[in-house]
């Protein structure tokens, strides 16, 4: 899916980044849209449970070769190979910026719960993004915490066996937090602005 950058959204953050306003993968902000293993670019959607998102398919893949972290031309950014134009996977570092500039809140919009973060920034207060609580995937057909938990990936590398990434629940941040590279996840990609 080709996504313009009219579909990003201007929170004032520090560093001029912009968060696009549904994850990789989905046509509205309430859609989970794609889940991936870190660094894997094809995604899977919530109803497709064929792939085995394991330690042992993600070792046995070119992905357990990935050393550093992602860059947009690494061929491994998802943002970037599914929805063309400068859009690319975040950071760890602006994963902590949104969470750090933005009020959060628990909430449902259309029936599907998730978190809602509203700029702090002067200027621009009447801006937010809201994410899904897609869960993660684990195995073949398990997805866990769907409607409870979400969990986002960065870009960057914790070690070769974790990513950073973002993840909430109704009271709490966790960022950034280190999953394992296998685990299926949401991705909601930036644009520099």
């Amino acid at each position: 899916m080709e996504i313009g950058p009219t579909d990003a959204i201007n929170l004032g953050l520090p560093s001029g980044t912009l968060w696009c306003s549904h994850n990789v993968g989905a046509n509205s902000q309430e859609e989970y849209g794609l889940y991936f293993s870190w660094g894997n670019t094809t995604g899977y959607y919530y109803e497709n449970t064929s792939y085995d998102f394991s330690s042992t398919t993600y070792n046995n893949s070119d992905l357990s070769q990935i050393s550093t972290s992602i860059s947009p031309s690494s061929g491994h950014d998802a943002a970037r190979i599914k929805m063309k134009h400068n859009w690319r996977m975040p950071t760890s570092d602006e994963l902590t910026e949104l969470n750090n500039n933005t009020n959060k809140t628990w909430e449902s919009v259309n029936g599907i719960y998730g978190v809602r973060f509203t700029s702090k920034i002067s200027g621009y207060t009447n801006n937010s993004i809201f994410i899904p609580a897609g869960g993660a995937r684990t195995g073949t057909n398990t997805y866990n915490a769907v409607g409870n938990q979400g969990y986002i990936w960065s870009s960057t590398m914790d070690n070769s066996s974790n990513a950073y990434g973002l993840g909430y629940i109704q009271t709490s941040i966790y960022v950034p937090y280190s999953y394992s590279k296998w685990s299926g996840m949401n991705i909601r990609p930036v644009i520099s602005g």
